[in-house]
Formats: C-alpha cells, sequence, structure tokens
C-alpha cells in the first residue's frame, strides 16, 4: 500500500468546512438569523459598497479597511451575544483567526499551475513565491522533489499561519480567512497540511461567508486551535500568554515557563522546547525522580516511526555525559483526532497522521547561540563537537539534525553543551557490528552537508562527517545571524541557505566556504573567526578534491574532514 503523502492541502464544500472546525453550540436557526440580521444592517452594506469600490479602483488599502470592518461587524455582534469567544473585546487585528487580505490585478482561477508565478500584492510590494518547503524534514524524498498541493494564491495565508503557530509554541492548528479580490476561502493548517473551503464571492453570496465567521467567531479557543493537551487559566488569553499554563505527563504536573525554542516551521515536526518547574507531586504516586527545573520538548511525529527514548537511555547506558538526560515522556494526541476526522467522508483524503509527543529532560538549558561571554560560548561549542563525537563512537548513534534547537547549553554551567533533540538520529553501530539504517533526507536546511542537499534518490548513506559539516555551518550561522545577546539580526548573509531552490542552497553554501573572509559578527572573539575561517578552508578542501581520485576517501572528504582535523581547527583558550 503506498504511503500518504508527506504534506497535503484540499478544498472542500464551504459548510464541511464549518462543520468540521467549529464548535459553535448548536442552534442553526439562530445563527442563521444573526447572519442576516448583519447582511441587512445599513452598515453592512456600507461597508460592501465601500469595499466593491475599492475592488473597482484596485486599492488595496481600502479593500483591506473594508473587508476589515465587515469582519468587526460580526465579531460585535456574536459579542452581543455574550459567547465568551473570540469576539469579546477582540478584532481582525487581535483575533486568533489570521486573515489576509489581498487583491490581484485580474479575477483569477480557484487554481494555478505549477509554472505560473503568483503576483500578490501586499503592502504595495510585489513579491513571487514560487519556492518553498519546510526547512526542517525526514523524507527518503528530497524536499524539492515533494508536490506542493498548496493553491499559489494561498501563499501568503500560510506564511500568518507560520507566523501564529510559532508565536507561543501553544497551538495544535491555525484557522484563517483569506479575502483574494472578492473571493472568500476558509482555511485549517496543521502539522500535515490542510484544506480550504472552495470560494465564495463576498459580493454575491454574503450570507454564506457572514454564516461561516459567525460559527467561527462563537466557537472555543481549542477549536480555533489552542492545544487542548496544555491546561490554561483563561484559554483566550493564552493566545497572548503563556502565563501559569500547565500540563500533565506519567501523571505528573508540571508549569511550563519560558519558551527556550520554538520552531518556525509550519508542516512538519514544530518542535517547541519549553523550560518547565516540576509541581508538587504528593497527590500523585510516582517512582521517578525528576529534578525541580527540567524542559519539556514537544514535536509532532509521524505515527509509528521509533520514539526516541531509546536512544537517550543508549547514551546513558553507554556513559555518553553532555547528552541530555531523559526522564519521562508521553503521548498527547494525535492529528486524526481533530477535524480532519469531522469531513464527510467524501471531503477527506490521505494525510500522515501525526502524534504529539512530550519528553521531560534535563538539565535546564539554554540555546547555545544565548551564551555570553564569547569564551563560555566558544567553550561551549567545543564540548557540543566532543559530545557528539562520544555519542558516535560509544554508542554508535549519528544525530543527523545538529540545528539551533539541539545546539545547548546547561543553564547552571554555560560553557558546558548539552546535545539535545535525538529524534532524526539513528544507530549505525551496535558493538563491533555495523547497522546499515535506512538512509534519508532528514535534517534542517541550512545546515545540511552538500551531499544530502545534491544527492539524487535515494539518499546517500548518513556518515560522520555529514554531522561535522552541520557543525560548521551552525557556527557560521550564529556568527552571522545572531547579534552578541543572541538576538536574530535582520539582515545577515545567511538567507540564500534556507530559501529558494535547493541548488541555491548548494551554490550559497559553495560561496561561503570557498572564499573563508570575515563573517560578519557581534561577536569580538577573534579565536572563533580565525576557527571559521580554517573550516572553510577543510571543507573546501575535502569538496574541491572529491572528483580527481577514483579511490578517494568519502567517508572523510580524503581524510580532511575527522574530528580531529575539525578539532585541530580551533585556537587554543587560554585559561
Amino acid at each position: 500500500m503506498p504511503e500518504s503523502p508527506t504534506f497535503t492541502y484540499h478544498e472542500v464544500p464551504l459548510e464541511d468546512f464549518i462543520a468540521a472546525t467549529s464548535d459553535a453550540p448548536n442552534g442553526s436557526e439562530t445563527l442563521e438569523t444573526i447572519a442576516e440580521e448583519i447582511r441587512m444592517s445599513r452598515a453592512f452594506d456600507q461597508a460592501l459598497q465601500q469595499f466593491v469600490s475599492a475592488l473597482a479602483l484596485e486599492e488595496l488599502a481600502t479593500i483591506k479597511v473594508s473587508s476589515a470592518s465587515i469582519f468587526d461587524m460580526i465579531f460585535e455582534r456574536c459579542q452581543e451575544l455574550g459567547s465568551g469567544g473570540p469576539s469579546m473585546g477582540l478584532s481582525v487585528e487581535s483575533s486568533p483567526i489570521v486573515f489576509q487580505i489581498q487583491h490581484h490585478a485580474t479575477i483569477l482561477s480557484n487554481y494555478f499551475t505549477d509554472s505560473e508565478p503568483t503576483i500578490a500584492y501586499q503592502d504595495d510590494m510585489e513579491t513571487y513565491q514560487d519556492h518553498w518547503f519546510t526547512e526542517e524534514f525526514q523524507e527518503p524524498t528530497r524536499p524539492d522533489r515533494i508536490p506542493s498541493s498548496l493553491p499559489k494564491w494561498g501563499d501568503y495565508i500560510r506564511a500568518k499561519a507560520t507566523d501564529a503557530m510559532a508565536r507561543r509554541g501553544n497551538r495544535r492548528h491555525v484557522i484563517g480567512v483569506l479575502v483574494n479580490h472578492s473571493n472568500v476561502t476558509f482555511w485549517y493548517f496543521d502539522r500535515s497540511g490542510g484544506f480550504y473551503s472552495a470560494p465564495v464571492d463576498l459580493v454575491k453570496r454574503p450570507c454564506e461567508v457572514i454564516s461561516g465567521l459567525v460559527r467561527l467567531s462563537l466557537s472555543t479557543a481549542f477549536a480555533l486551535g489552542l492545544e487542548p493537551a496544555i491546561e490554561f487559566p483563561d484559554p483566550w488569553r493564552a493566545f497572548d500568554t503563556m502565563e501559569s499554563a500547565a500540563i500533565v505527563i506519567q501523571g505528573i504536573p508540571f508549569l511550563l515557563q519560558v519558551a527556550v525554542h520554538i520552531s518556525r516551521d509550519l508542516e512538519g515536526r514544530g518542535l517547541v522546547l519549553f523550560s518547565a518547574r516540576k509541581q508538587d507531586t504528593s497527590e500523585h504516586s510516582t517512582s521517578l525522580i525528576i529534578p525541580e527545573n527540567v524542559m519539556i520538548k514537544f514535536s509532532w511525529e509521524h505515527v509509528g516511526l521509533p520514539r526516541s527514548d531509546s536512544l537517550y537511555r543508549r547514551a546513558e547506558q553507554c556513559g555518553v555525559h553532555g547528552v541530555a538526560q531523559l526522564f519521562c515522556s508521553s503521548t498527547l494526541g494525535h492529528l486524526s483526532e481533530g477535524p480532519r476526522t469531522r469531513l464527510k467522508h467524501e471531503s477527506r483524503i490521505d494525510y500522515r497522521n501525526r502524534e504529539l509527543r512530550a519528553q521531560v529532560l534535563g538539565p535546564s538549558c539554554v540555546p547555545l547561540y544565548r551564551v555570553l561571554p564569547d569564551r563560555d560560548f566558544e567553550r561551549a561549542f567545543r564540548s557540543l563537537v566532543e559530545v557528539h563525537h562520544r555519542l558516535y563512537k560509544n554508542a554508535g548513534i549519528l544525530h543527523c539534525n545538529i540545528n539551533m534547537s539541539s545546539l545547548m547549553a546547561s543553564k547552571d554551567s554555560p560553557p558546558r553543551g548539552v546535545l539535545l533533540d535525538l529524534d532524526f538520529a539513528i544507530q549505525v553501530q551496535d558493538g563491533d557490528r555495523d547497522l546499515s539504517p535506512e538512509p534519508t533526507f532528514s535534517g534542517t536546511l541550512p545546515f545540511l552537508s552538500m551531499d544530502l542537499l545534491s544527492a539524487a534518490t535515494p539518499p546517500p548513506n548518513r556518515l560522520y562527517r555529514h554531522d561535522l559539516e552541520s557543525f560548521f555551518y551552525a557556527l557560521g550561522w550564529i556568527l552571522g545571524r545572531y547579534d552578541a545577546r543572541g538576538n536574530p539580526r535582520m539582515l545577515h548573509q545567511f538567507a540564500a541557505w534556507h530559501k529558494g531552490p535547493l541548488n541555491d542552497i548548494i551554490s550559497a553554501k559553495w560561496r561561503f566556504m570557498g572564499v573563508p573572509s570575515h563573517i560578519p559578527s557581534t561577536r569580538s572573539s577573534p579565536s572563533l573567526q580565525i576557527w571559521l575561517r580554517r573550516l572553510c578552508r577543510l571543507f573546501n578542501g575535502g569538496y574541491g578534491g572529491e572528483n580527481q581520485d577514483a579511490d578517494y576517501d568519502q567517508e572523510t572528504l580524503g581524510g580532511g574532514i575527522t574530528f580531529d582535523t575539525f578539532m585541530g581547527a580551533a585556537p587554543q583558550i587560554g585559561p
């Protein structure tokens, strides 16, 4: 039986969409009456006429204002009902529903061919949205060869959904409304893609649009995407704050504190890492010994994929210090329990079901890129390369996803690195026995080896030096992408590492290692720059000699890329 698509988007009838996503109280006659009252109101008629005039003149600013006025009327009317929902004092700007209002010079068909670029007029700028794929992936196929079923006119609403999903790290899905010319579509996004309603013309069929918005306005916070596995004192405030959010894992209560890392991917694992504090367990019977301060990692994994719990235990059994310790874990839910299952049978399509896995880990950490001063950062980075090497040599485990969420440092001792996230890791050796795990194109684009980016299907076997190459890119990324306090810099030279066709990403990495010049950075340590330049030469030389000798050692790029050469390129650190 063929495997379901990785990420899918498909169209469903509007009534099916609303029935699947809304949990508004029953009473369709009352809801229809509200919709009709709004439709017949003078304020609605004026806003609609303003909207029609703006369409004729192609005035995007006026289109946005008039559309927002229409939607805000619905929120205000629902507020009068005392629903307690998103309409309570909220508007288009502050609703947990994401809105995207755009306009095309001509009324376009519902679908675009793959070869036809979409020009969306967004804040008076023309932007071509030709290439997108999730930044982190774990598939047997190159990401650029996974077909996208997202209509091109949905690019901007998807981008807003990505922002909403990453804002607090506490959403299971996102609901959106897209106004494209006069056509309105409703959208559902989750970690396996989503679905959207058939377009409805706001000018010709306003009651259908109003009715759909009324139902969503009267829905609960959880229907609009809030994660039900997390307990919130006020679910509506949870879209803006994680204050007092709590969760129970294996019967043990934890208070979630600060988001240490939130993945910006929409489709895929959506990894989120929180610092957390264990609560009073006197009422809960457990034999687990867990420190008071821990981290909790949430990630949406494909159902059926092996859990990484056993790899953490193997690392501990093999005496690999520096890998995060796993205390307990749990599965908290499945995508199949949500709106997808509530679609009518004829509106469903195959998709890859995912489950939300939570792991309680220690010690408490901070991201490597936030470690200060530079000497502590450099020591932490060195220790991470060493921990990774011990994990490979002593436990036979290859990490396969070195990135910003896996490179951490102990909060209490910042010079000590902590290696996290073994979800993509593979066991390549068991004692003296070599194992042959099935290779995949798993990893995170900015840090993925050029071997894997340029390889044809099937992917090549994963090598230790592929992870060393990821460490190399991670060092350059941190120096150029973050300021001295660990805050992202808006302008940096690495945008091409994760945007556009894969061939452009490969070219950008070639340029990076081919010209070992100074990387603009607010970190002042000269030894970091020296180490990076030497690594540039190492990898440039290794890849440059690849095709010159039939007996070339691919495992080490001719002996140039090993743990010893990587660490040997680092200048000595003083006491």
